[in-house]
């Protein structure tokens, strides 16, 4: 008779001996497909081990008559082979996810532990324990392991201190302003509540952890998670905006996502250098990164550290009246009286659209004007802001008579001044302002030796000078403004330029090369009549050339009557799909989800209605690309001509060079050219990518196409 005991036994301690292995060479091994299928049965197979285990503990605890039985022995050899198989699984797929950290090397031992400590309770026992009160103690010790190796795996899977989480004081401490920094109060939380569960220091999936500034540097397996200033080259960003059907993307689906608000403070925070330990009331009131972080804030600040106002609160249906495209006017905290207010666009702004906050003058605490012609008539109505503490005047036209009407404003703290005509002569009215501890003056015409003196006559007032090095030093310029938005133009395009730096030489390109010493000097505004990429860098004596900035214009092609959609674009990336491909509006790479068309798992389809016979030539196709975010340029593009819609020609079938490296997101026209034509209607079609190549962190996996616009000529 087969003794199913023993064969158990054997198989048992078998499977010991291959999970020591598993262990210790365990990072030299490549696992075959048929395994790691296996190392995934690991979550749902490892609930059967824990109730045949408690079983048989409770039934050694009562002392059972049924444990002398055949079937019972037969019983408890089947936990044993079943607790084994599930260690082994479990290292399976440990291996294939790739992940590290405390807490699964902690689950990985302890799950060892606990197999070895069932076969020889569940074989041994009557030899080693034959007194009740060992057979006891060791059930309490099994109970223990068994415990603590489920409160390691369900922190792997639902986050730390999944057991012991309800017993925790889970009170949020309160943060005084003055001390907040952008990363520990306002990103950290974000990435420890979403991304916390598998990239931490204790568990680390992929090899990243999103703790600190040097693990999150660092990256993981598949590269750097943050690069300042760079989204497209931030694996961050690029897993957070993948399409929730792809694999790669982060969150995992099943997991809460990141909502609006958490995203694009998280874009900002990389658009802004990823800063760590700034803090937040560094940055201007204004500031972009500062305005999103604040509501992420508001429920945690220490009230007393917020700087309470004697004024009333001002009429929330006003304050939404006075803000329009050129003026923001925001309450300063939650249920705060204190208003900030900011001024955008030069040409659109007038003395009548800073008369306008008259109802609310009262509670302006900060105001910035900076880059607004701003006059002596303006200065006057600005000294009657009674509360007004912060001022930003950079780069306005004032001078030094203007200045001094100033005076009245008894609670000014800060004054910015940076890039005007103001001299030491203007600044004589500051002894009479006791309440001003900041003032900043570089690049005015105060010399180093009058900012020192300035600085001597007023100890109390921290006066912010700019750099001030040795002649020997030189410093990068600012980078060139672009004036002209970039996007479609009909027939002709003036361009315009400027720099925030007097005396600067503008340098350019057409091509989109980056501009030399021996390229075009901008003079004036000058007119542009074809598609071109403009590259501009900024040069002077004494100085590091600036990094190049960039800008993109393209020429309207033919009018189309209608654009009709063949085969539909991922429901995902469809918006506005009835007009979006010819409404002369380029798109952006950095969000490409509601400028473009995205197609997946489909060739893009598409009828273009000219409205009557035309003479054509060649159609362009402006395509967005993204290659960290899976999105390439398609691998076939194709274009038929027809009058009737019936009979159709071949007029042009093209096969697209593929990347062969990650680059920066772009928007490049893909033109088809073909002999001239006359037809009323043209399909095109384009084939997107349907396995990403070897070199790509996501191989394998299928590519996407994005299409924003189509030009015909």
């Amino acid at each position: 008779m087969i003794d199913s005991r023993k064969i158990m036994k054997t198989l048992s301690f078998c499977g010991l001996v291959f999970l020591g292995f598993l262990l210790l060479f365990e990072y030299r091994m490549v696992l075959p497909a048929w395994l790691q299928v296996a190392g995934r049965g690991h979550t749902m197979f490892l609930h059967f081990p824990i109730v045949l285990l408690i079983l048989v503990l409770l039934a050694v605890l009562w002392n059972e008559p049924l444990m002398q039985t055949t079937k019972w022995k037969n019983f408890e050899a089947l936990t044993v082979g079943t607790t084994v198989t599930t260690a082994i699984l479990g290292l399976l797929l440990s291996r294939e996810q790739t992940t590290t950290g405390t807490d699964l090397l902690l689950h990985k031992w302890s799950g060892t532990i606990l197999a070895l400590i069932t076969y020889l309770f569940c074989f041994y026992r009557d030899r080693f324990l034959n007194t009740v009160i060992k057979q006891r103690i060791t059930v309490f010790l099994i109970f223990l392991v068994l415990t603590i190796t489920g409160h390691w795996g369900g922190t792997l899977t639902h986050g730390e201190s999944y057991l012991t989480g309800p017993f925790q004081n889970n009170k949020q401490e309160t943060i005084d302003l003055a001390q907040a920094q952008i990363f520990k109060d306002v990103v950290q939380p974000i990435l420890s509540d979403k991304c916390g569960n598998c990239h931490k220091a204790s568990v680390m999936k992929g090899g990243l952890s999103l703790e600190d500034s040097l693990s999150i540097f660092k990256g993981g397996k598949n590269g750097k998670a943050i690069a300042k200033g760079q989204l497209d080259k931030s694996l961050l960003y690029q897993r957070l905006v993948l399409p929730m059907s792809d694999k790669k993307h982060m969150p995992l689906a099943e997991k809460p996502q990141l909502t609006a608000d958490e995203l694009a403070l998280m874009v900002q925070w990389i658009k802004s250098g990823a800063p760590f330990e700034e803090l937040l009331i560094a940055r201007l009131i204004t500031d972009s990164l500062r305005i999103l972080s604040m509501p992420f804030l508001e429920q945690r600040l220490n009230k007393s550290s917020i700087k309470q106002y004697d004024f009333p609160v001002a009429d929330l249906d006003q304050i939404a009246t006075l803000n329009n495209n050129n003026r923001v006017v925001k309450q300063m905290g939650l249920g705060s009286p204190a208003l900030a207010v900011s001024f955008f666009g030069r040409n659109n702004y007038s003395f009548d659209e800073l008369k306008a906050l008259k109802p609310v003058a009262e509670q302006i605490v900060h105001l910035n004007l900076a880059k607004m012609p701003v006059d002596n008539d303006q200065l006057e109505w600005i000294n009657n802001l009674e509360n007004l503490e912060e001022l930003n005047l950079n780069y306005t036209d004032i001078d030094n008579a203007s200045l001094k009407t100033l005076n009245r404003l008894k609670h000014l703290s800060t004054l910015s001044l940076v890039g005007t005509k103001i001299s030491m002569k203007g600044l004589d009215w500051l002894t009479a302002n006791s309440a001003l501890k900041n003032l900043y003056v570089w690049n005015t015409q105060l010399t180093v030796s009058e900012m020192k003196q300035l600085q001597r006559k007023f100890p109390h007032i921290q006066i912010e000078t700019g750099f001030q090095g040795a002649d020997t030093m030189i410093i990068p310029l600012n980078q060139p403004v672009i004036v002209t938005a970039g996007g479609f133009f009909k027939e002709r395009v003036n361009i315009s330029l400027k720099h925030v730096i007097n005396e600067v030489e503008l340098r350019y390109t057409l091509n989109g090369t980056e501009p030399d010493s021996t390229s075009a000097i901008y003079r004036a505004a000058f007119w542009v009549d074809s598609s071109f990429k403009l590259m501009v860098k900024a040069y002077k004596k004494g100085w590091i050339a600036s990094k190049p900035v960039s800008s993109q214009y393209f020429k309207a092609g033919l009018p189309i009557a209608k654009a009709t959609l063949i085969t539909a674009p991922d429901p995902k990336y469809a918006l506005h799909a009835d007009k979006i491909l010819i409404d002369l509006d380029a798109g952006d790479p950095g969000d490409f989800g509601t400028r473009a068309l995205g197609y997946q798992k489909n060739d893009a389809i598409v009828v273009l209605d000219m409205g009557k016979p035309t003479q054509i030539h060649s159609l362009k196709v402006l395509n967005l690309q993204n290659l960290g975010a899976y999105i390439f340029p398609p691998v076939q593009m194709q274009i038929l001509g027809s009058n009737n819609l019936q009979d159709w020609k071949l007029l042009s079938n093209k096969q697209s060079i593929m990347p062969v490296k990650l680059a920066a997101a772009n928007t490049p026209f893909l033109t088809m050219n073909f002999p001239a034509a006359t037809y009323r209607y043209l399909k095109f079609s384009a084939k997107p990518i349907a396995k990403l190549p070897e070199w790509h962190p996501g191989k394998g996996q299928p590519g996407w196409f994005f299409m924003s616009e189509l030009v015909v000529n």
